[in-house]
C-alpha cells in the first residue's frame, strides 16, 4: 500500500509541476519568445522558444528538446555550471530542477528537422522523485550522473537513460512534460568538444 500511494504522490507532483510549467508559458505568451542556449551534437546553438503554440501537436511533425537536469550538488561535483543557472521555466520558484541544459535533437538543414518540439525533462533517479529518502543511494546517483554531464547530444541523453546506478536501478529518469514549444534556431553556433 505504501509503494501506491507514494506512486500516487510522485504522479500527482509530476502533474501539478506540469500544469505549472504550461501555466507560466501561457502567462508567457504576451512577450517576446525566450532566447536560449542549447546543445546538438556536441555543439552550441541560440534558440528562441515560442511558447504560444496548440499543445496537441501530431506525433510524425515533432522533434524532442531534452532538458538534462544537473544533480543537486553539481557544484561540488565540480561540474561546471548548466546553461540555465537557474531558468524557473515551471514559475515555481527555484527548485533542483530549474539547473538544468538544453539538448536539441535536430537543427535546420538536417533532414527531419521540425521546429515543433515535445519537451522532456531528464532527472537523476533519486529517491524522493518516488516518495523515498535514500540520501546514500541518492549521493551514489549524483556522483554517477555527473560523470557523464555535459550531455552534448541526444545519443548522450539516451547514455544517460541507458546507464545504470550502482545498485543496478535506472541512473537517470525521463519525465515527459507534455508541452510543446516552436523552436527557431537563430545562431550563433558555438564550436566546442564534448559528449
Amino acid at each position: 500500500m505504501k509503494k501506491i500511494n507514494s506512486t500516487i504522490l510522485t504522479l500527482l507532483a509530476l502533474t501539478t509541476l506540469s500544469l505549472l510549467f504550461v501555466s507560466s508559458l501561457h502567462a508567457q505568451k504576451q512577450g517576446p519568445p525566450a532566447r536560449e542556449l542549447g546543445y546538438y551534437e556536441g555543439d552550441i546553438y541560440r534558440f528562441s522558444a515560442d511558447l504560444g503554440i496548440p499543445q496537441n501537436v501530431p506525433p510524425r511533425v515533432q522533434g524532442n528538446v531534452f532538458l538534462v537536469v544537473y544533480p543537486t550538488n553539481w557544484q561540488a561535483l565540480g561540474l561546471v555550471a548548466p546553461q540555465c543557472d537557474p531558468c524557473d521555466h515551471l514559475g515555481d520558484g527555484i527548485t533542483f530542477d530549474d539547473f538544468h541544459d538544453h539538448v536539441l535533437d535536430s537543427i535546420p538543414g538536417v533532414p527531419g528537422y521540425t521546429a515543433l518540439k515535445h519537451v522532456s525533462a531528464i532527472l537523476p533517479n533519486y529517491s524522493f522523485l518516488s516518495g523515498g529518502n535514500d540520501p546514500a543511494r541518492d549521493a551514489a546517483i549524483s556522483q554517477a550522473y555527473a560523470y557523464l554531464l555535459p550531455a552534448t547530444s541526444v545519443q548522450a541523453v539516451n547514455d544517460l537513460l541507458d546507464a545504470t546506478a550502482p545498485d543496478g536501478t535506472p541512473l537517470a529518469v525521463r519525465n515527459d512534460l507534455g508541452i510543446y514549444i516552436r523552436l527557431s534556431v537563430n545562431g550563433p553556433v558555438i564550436k566546442q568538444a564534448g559528449r
